[in-house]
């Protein structure tokens, strides 16, 4: 496919400027966000750097879309206990008492 992978890191609102600013300087085609907390604290920061610059962006939180970004690709954590309760309803209930 071509594709290279680039990863920056941001401990504070500048270096997230700085990133973006490579980001156009590299023609960057699309950006992933990690889930970290202080990425979530700075969400509007990001969708907005991303709208400006016309990157696709991919976040991880709905918080990101409704702050503007543009999608977000989340799992589903009370899907996945559910899937855990099934896996241990069929796999795990044997193993009680052992």
């Amino acid at each position: 496919m071509g594709l290279q992978i680039r990863v920056l890191r941001a401990s504070n609102s500048s270096e997230i400027n700085t990133a973006f600013d490579t980001f156009v300087h590299q023609r960057t085609d699309a950006l992933f966000v990690s889930s970290d907390p202080f990425f979530n604290s700075r969400r509007v920061q990001f969708a907005n750097l991303a709208s400006r610059h016309t990157m696709t962006a991919i976040f991880p939180f709905r918080d990101y879309v409704e702050a503007g970004g543009l999608m977000i690709y989340e799992s589903d954590i009370a899907d996945a206990w559910r899937q855990v309760g099934a896996c241990w309803a069929t796999f795990g209930s044997d193993r009680r008492g052992r």
